[in-house]
């Protein structure tokens, strides 16, 4: 015989603290353990930590609205990451204007395309009316 409580008569946490806990285990257990947004070179104790600020702020009540602060954070880490590139690749071809290769085109952007759908991503998202202006 299991010693469990039956499922109807589990209680998950009542405090907002023991929910914020709670929240965090899909960082520990489970498909987002080695989350997909996060990079070996980056920092993961970073991505922790603003997903923590998004559940402070939005404080989601149900399993799903859990999952948009996830999709959120995900979105934020990653539009974070191709800013930092586009930044990086405009630095260098700033830099090849004073190289021998100087008179070829400019090189097409990737990541503007990538960078504008998970902009537009957040804007359709429910959560575009907590956006600033």
């Amino acid at each position: 015989m299991s010693t469990s409580k039956p499922a109807g008569k589990a209680t998950g946490p009542k405090s907002a603290a023991g929910k914020a806990r709670s929240a965090l285990n899909a960082l520990k257990h489970g498909r987002y353990s080695k989350h997909p947004s996060i990079l070996a070179i980056e920092d993961a104790d970073a991505f922790r930590d603003l997903f923590r600020t998004y559940l402070a702020h939005f404080n989601p009540a149900s399993l799903l609205e859990t999952r948009l602060v996830q999709e959120l954070t995900h979105i934020d880490w990653s539009l974070t990451r191709f800013r930092t590139l586009e930044t990086g690749f405009l630095n260098q071809t700033l830099d090849l204007q004073n190289s021998p290769l100087a008179g070829l085109p400019a090189p097409a952007d990737p990541l503007q395309r990538l960078c504008s759908g998970l902009h537009r991503s957040v804007q359709e998202s429910s959560f575009a009316q907590y956006l600033p202006p």
